[in-house]
């Protein structure tokens, strides 16, 4: 797969091949979990929290 590099003034400066992993299929339910899991880490209490 390739994508377009632009300038920044919107122009095409060139192409660049991209890794294989941008040829994967689309899967949201991976990209809900993935985020749940990152947000979840943050309302779990720590040593300093006294409901710890």
């Amino acid at each position: 797969m390739k994508a377009q590099v632009r300038t920044l003034t919107g122009e095409i400066a060139h192409e660049i091949d991209l890794p294989e992993i941008f040829n994967e299929e689309y899967r949201p339910d991976l990209i809900k979990r993935a985020v749940l899991a990152l947000q979840s880490t943050r309302f779990q209490p720590h040593g300093t929290d006294p409901y710890a």
